[in-house]
């Protein structure tokens, strides 16, 4: 259910019900039925793109850094880690 005076566009009923006065129906299988009861509504919410992770860039990594070409090391800002980092004595379990 909506909360109290939330304004409702979308019904979803069984498919052998009969539709709600003033609905359109947007989709229907043999589970249920979707009805629409503002079709501007409709058409704004399905122009909507999910939004955007702003740290996704962060996380490519070029094709020359993951095959290890040498000119990518060359070229790029690189902070090879494993420089910094020093096994422990229980590394070998590992």
């Amino acid at each position: 259910r909506a909360p109290a005076g939330a304004r409702r566009n979308y019904v979803l009923l069984p498919p052998r019900t009969p539709a709600p006065a003033g609905a359109v129906c947007v989709a229907r299988n043999d589970d249920a039925a979707l009805y629409v009861l503002d079709q501007e509504l409709w058409d704004a919410h399905r122009v909507l793109q999910p939004a955007n992770s702003n740290g996704r860039p962060m996380y490519a990594v070029s094709r020359d850094i993951l095959f290890r070409r040498p000119a990518a090391f060359e070229s790029l800002p690189i902070i090879d880690i494993k420089t910094y980092l020093r096994p422990t004595d229980d590394s070998s379990d590992r």
